[in-house]
Protein backbone atom coordinates (compact mmCIF):
# COMPACT_ATOMS: atom_id res chain seq x y z
CA UNK A 1 0.00 0.00 0.00
CA UNK A 2 0.96 3.55 -0.95
CA UNK A 3 2.29 6.06 1.84
CA UNK A 4 -0.84 8.60 0.73
CA UNK A 5 -3.21 5.94 1.19
CA UNK A 6 -2.15 4.97 4.23
CA UNK A 7 -2.40 8.58 5.86
CA UNK A 8 -5.80 8.90 3.91
CA UNK A 9 -6.85 6.26 5.82
CA UNK A 10 -5.40 7.51 9.19
CA UNK A 11 -6.63 10.81 8.41
CA UNK A 12 -10.60 8.51 7.66
CA UNK A 13 -10.07 6.75 11.61
CA UNK A 14 -9.00 10.10 13.17
CA UNK A 15 -12.36 11.64 11.60
CA UNK A 16 -14.24 9.07 12.68
CA UNK A 17 -13.26 8.67 16.47
CA UNK A 18 -13.53 12.71 16.54
CA UNK A 19 -17.21 12.13 15.14
CA UNK A 20 -17.74 9.27 17.27
CA UNK A 21 -16.87 11.25 20.58
CA UNK A 22 -19.00 14.32 19.63
CA UNK A 23 -21.48 12.20 18.80
CA UNK A 24 -21.53 9.80 22.21
CA UNK A 25 -21.66 13.51 23.88
CA UNK A 26 -24.37 14.45 22.28
CA UNK A 27 -26.47 11.22 23.42
CA UNK A 28 -27.36 7.78 21.55
CA UNK A 29 -30.57 7.38 23.27
CA UNK A 30 -31.73 4.33 23.97
CA UNK A 31 -32.77 1.46 21.36
CA UNK A 32 -36.42 2.65 21.76
CA UNK A 33 -35.81 5.93 21.87
CA UNK A 34 -33.08 7.10 19.73
CA UNK A 35 -31.04 9.90 20.78
CA UNK A 36 -29.82 12.66 18.12
CA UNK A 37 -26.09 11.00 18.22
CA UNK A 38 -27.31 7.91 17.22
CA UNK A 39 -27.17 8.39 13.39
CA UNK A 40 -23.41 10.32 13.72
CA UNK A 41 -22.33 7.30 16.04
CA UNK A 42 -23.57 4.70 13.71
CA UNK A 43 -21.97 6.35 10.54
CA UNK A 44 -18.28 7.00 12.27
CA UNK A 45 -18.40 3.56 13.36
CA UNK A 46 -18.80 2.28 9.77
CA UNK A 47 -16.44 4.49 8.31
CA UNK A 48 -13.27 3.81 11.07
CA UNK A 49 -14.48 -0.05 10.64
CA UNK A 50 -14.04 -0.08 7.03
CA UNK A 51 -10.55 2.15 7.69
CA UNK A 52 -9.28 -0.25 9.81
CA UNK A 53 -10.02 -3.16 7.75
CA UNK A 54 -8.62 -1.63 4.43
CA UNK A 55 -5.82 -0.51 6.40
CA UNK A 56 -5.11 -4.35 7.69
CA UNK A 57 -5.91 -5.89 4.54
CA UNK A 58 -3.75 -3.44 2.37
CA UNK A 59 -0.06 -4.80 2.94
CA UNK A 60 -0.23 -5.79 -0.21
CA UNK A 61 0.65 -3.99 -3.73
CA UNK A 62 -0.89 -1.13 -4.32
CA UNK A 63 -3.48 -1.80 -7.58
CA UNK A 64 -3.16 0.61 -10.19
CA UNK A 65 -5.29 1.85 -12.39
CA UNK A 66 -4.68 1.02 -15.89
CA UNK A 67 -7.58 3.38 -17.58
CA UNK A 68 -7.82 7.14 -16.94
CA UNK A 69 -10.49 8.49 -14.27
CA UNK A 70 -11.33 11.45 -17.08
CA UNK A 71 -12.52 8.76 -19.78
CA UNK A 72 -15.82 9.59 -21.31
CA UNK A 73 -17.63 6.53 -20.58
CA UNK A 74 -16.77 7.16 -16.77
CA UNK A 75 -17.77 11.02 -16.65
CA UNK A 76 -20.96 9.38 -18.20
CA UNK A 77 -21.62 7.37 -15.40
CA UNK A 78 -20.33 9.81 -12.92
CA UNK A 79 -23.10 12.86 -14.29
CA UNK A 80 -25.52 9.67 -14.74
CA UNK A 81 -25.18 9.30 -10.70
CA UNK A 82 -25.41 13.30 -9.68
CA UNK A 83 -28.43 13.56 -12.03
CA UNK A 84 -30.24 10.84 -10.07
CA UNK A 85 -29.22 11.64 -7.07
CA UNK A 86 -31.35 15.54 -7.47
CA UNK A 87 -33.83 13.62 -9.34
CA UNK A 88 -34.25 11.62 -6.33
CA UNK A 89 -34.45 14.52 -3.86
CA UNK A 90 -37.41 16.36 -6.41
CA UNK A 91 -39.68 12.72 -7.22
CA UNK A 92 -39.68 12.13 -3.34
CA UNK A 93 -42.29 14.17 -2.66
CA UNK A 94 -44.96 12.91 -5.74
CA UNK A 95 -43.94 9.39 -6.05
CA UNK A 96 -43.38 8.62 -2.53
CA UNK A 97 -40.36 6.81 -0.85
CA UNK A 98 -40.52 3.51 -1.60
CA UNK A 99 -41.05 3.87 -5.41
CA UNK A 100 -38.80 6.71 -5.79
CA UNK A 101 -36.45 4.12 -3.21
CA UNK A 102 -36.55 1.23 -5.76
CA UNK A 103 -36.52 3.41 -9.02
CA UNK A 104 -33.00 4.66 -7.55
CA UNK A 105 -31.57 1.35 -6.71
CA UNK A 106 -33.10 0.07 -10.71
CA UNK A 107 -31.84 2.40 -12.46
CA UNK A 108 -28.23 2.14 -10.76
CA UNK A 109 -28.23 -1.13 -11.10
CA UNK A 110 -28.79 -1.03 -14.80
CA UNK A 111 -26.55 1.93 -15.80
CA UNK A 112 -24.03 1.87 -13.32
CA UNK A 113 -22.57 -1.76 -13.42
CA UNK A 114 -25.36 -3.47 -16.01
CA UNK A 115 -27.26 -6.07 -13.68
CA UNK A 116 -29.94 -8.65 -15.81
CA UNK A 117 -33.50 -7.39 -15.53
CA UNK A 118 -34.39 -10.12 -13.23
CA UNK A 119 -31.25 -9.50 -11.05
CA UNK A 120 -31.76 -5.93 -10.91
CA UNK A 121 -35.59 -5.79 -10.11
CA UNK A 122 -35.43 -8.73 -7.38
CA UNK A 123 -32.44 -6.25 -5.44
CA UNK A 124 -34.37 -2.38 -5.50
CA UNK A 125 -37.61 -4.79 -4.39
CA UNK A 126 -35.63 -6.03 -1.70
CA UNK A 127 -33.62 -2.99 -0.79
CA UNK A 128 -36.60 -0.80 -0.91
CA UNK A 129 -38.67 -3.04 1.58
CA UNK A 130 -35.49 -2.81 3.61
CA UNK A 131 -35.27 0.44 3.94
CA UNK A 132 -38.77 1.12 3.87
CA UNK A 133 -38.74 -1.51 7.21
CA UNK A 134 -35.65 0.55 8.59
CA UNK A 135 -37.20 3.75 7.98
CA UNK A 136 -40.72 3.67 8.37
CA UNK A 137 -41.19 0.24 10.85
CA UNK A 138 -38.02 0.46 12.75
CA UNK A 139 -36.76 4.10 13.72
CA UNK A 140 -41.08 5.51 12.52
CA UNK A 141 -39.61 7.88 10.81
CA UNK A 142 -42.47 9.30 8.39
CA UNK A 143 -41.25 8.76 4.86
CA UNK A 144 -42.92 11.10 2.28
CA UNK A 145 -45.95 8.55 0.37
CA UNK A 146 -46.03 10.73 -2.59
CA UNK A 147 -49.28 12.18 -4.09
CA UNK A 148 -50.43 9.49 -6.06
CA UNK A 149 -50.52 7.28 -2.69
CA UNK A 150 -52.46 10.18 -1.03
CA UNK A 151 -54.89 10.51 -3.52
CA UNK A 152 -55.66 6.46 -3.36
CA UNK A 153 -55.69 6.43 0.45
CA UNK A 154 -58.03 9.68 0.52
CA UNK A 155 -60.61 8.48 -2.47
CA UNK A 156 -60.18 4.58 -0.46
CA UNK A 157 -61.43 6.87 2.12
CA UNK A 158 -64.45 8.47 0.64
CA UNK A 159 -65.82 4.88 -0.41
CA UNK A 160 -66.40 3.73 3.37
Amino acid sequence: MRTRDKIGLYCFIAFSLFILEESWRIGLGSWHHLGPGFLPFSCAAIIGLFALFLLAAGKGEAVESKEPFFRKKRLTKFFVVLLMCFGYGFALQYIGFVLCTWLFVLISLKTIDPKKWGHAIAISTVAAFVFWLVFDYWLQIQTPQGTWVAAIYERALLWK
